[in-house]
């Protein structure tokens, strides 16, 4: 659910596991830069390749824990330090990073909009020197909300928070708590819903100083591959915007995660409704594709498969495009069929009322879909 370096506020509502892997190249994410002549540029690190291992376990449908740990694979650092030779010390070329747990907690939903209470921390398991880890706690309490349109998957995320750590000094550099935020969505790139674009802008604001080196900020950009439906395929690259402590001159990861909870919840049923028997009817044309058959006898749609939406909500599962898409050209191709009753389902979960508005929505997602894939509004009920 999350969005390249941004959390989300969805939480999966049954309990299962989530993991992954990724490799993480940044590009002179540390440098010695003067304020007054930029001829003067000497990489401390001239570049940084590791590989990251996480994932996360759901509580049921409102707690998650996630996990986080590098391990850096190689670290090339400068020979020439210019004005800080002496100062730099010893730079490990590999180690192991800090660890990160991230609890996270879902708050409310109204409408298309979640909101989650997150907060990470960052242990000081990293091995010493080297800029392998950070002496310390490094906390992140933060608001995550996710807004997600129902008919698409189309989300746009916020985070906003702060970075609680303690104070160390480094020349002009003072890295101590701050204001962090980030903004970032994710987008259909194909009807199917299996590439979908990915976009986010992170940064961070000293809350002691505020000076240039102490705001950090990264645009990315990537796309994210569903060839299964519990397996994503994620790359993405982007540059540093600023001149903050950290920032690369430019970011790149490819990330391969699974996961153990196949979340979904059925159902939307069609059945065409019958016009008067004198109404001319034209002739049929070839018969639909297999998954959607016309039976003139019930007077229905029949689906051989099953429309599917994310649990307790009336947002449809990229899963069931391709099915609403053949239900969209059977209607197309069939003039015949004047009006379809779409018709949605819940399970027994939740009150009468709860699960009879749910049951609204998800019918009317429905028939968003297959008004945006061309099938006249007037046939739909």
């Amino acid at each position: 659910n999350d969005v390249l370096a941004l959390e989300s506020a969805r939480v999966g509502s049954d309990s299962g596991y989530y993991l992954f892997v990724s490799a993480n190249y940044a590009h002179r994410p540390l440098r010695y830069l003067s304020r007054y002549d930029q001829s003067i540029d000497y990489p401390i690190l001239k570049n940084r390749t590791s590989i990251d291992l996480g994932g996360s376990y759901t509580f049921g449908p409102r707690f998650e824990l996630g996990a986080l740990l590098p391990f850096v694979a190689n670290q090339d650092y400068g020979t020439d330090f210019g004005p800080l030779a002496g100062q730099v010390g010893s730079v490990r070329s590999s180690g192991v990073g800090d660890l990160t747990l991230s609890p996270k907690y879902r708050l409310t939903e109204f409408g298309h909009v979640s909101l989650a209470a997150a907060a990470p921390v960052t242990l000081p398991t990293g091995a010493s020197g080297g800029f392998l880890s950070h002496d310390g706690l490094t906390a992140r309490p933060q608001l995550v909300a996710d807004y997600l349109m129902a008919s698409r998957p189309f989300r746009i995320i916020g985070n906003l928070g702060f970075v609680l750590r303690s104070e160390a000094e480094f020349r002009n550099v003072n890295q101590a708590s701050g204001l962090e935020y980030g903004v970032g969505t994710e987008f259909p790139l194909t009807p199917d819903g299996r590439w979908l674009g990915l976009a986010t802008l992170i940064g961070e604001m000293g809350l002691t100083e505020n000076n240039s080196e102490e705001r950090p900020m990264e645009l990315l950009g990537g796309a994210r591959w569903k060839p299964r439906s519990n397996l994503w395929v994620t790359g993405a690259a982007g540059p540093g915007i600023t001149r903050g402590a950290g920032t690369p001159d430019y970011r790149a990861f490819l990330q391969v995660s699974f996961s153990g909870v196949h979340r979904r919840d059925v159902v939307a049923q069609l059945e065409s409704v019958p016009e008067p028997a004198a109404e001319p009817q034209p002739a049929a044309p070839e018969a639909p594709p297999a998954a959607v058959v016309v039976n003139k006898e019930s007077g229905t749609i029949d689906l051989r498969e099953q429309v599917y939406f994310e649990t307790d909500k009336d947002v449809i599962l990229s899963e069931s495009y391709p099915l609403l898409a053949e239900v969209a050209a059977v209607m197309n191709a069939h003039p015949e069929i004047r009006r379809v009753s779409v018709n949605g389902h819940t399970d027994s979960v939740g009150s009468e009322s709860h699960n009879k508005n749910l049951s609204a929505r998800r019918a009317r997602s429905v028939v968003q879909y297959l008004t945006d894939a061309k099938v006249s509004p007037a046939r739909l009920t």
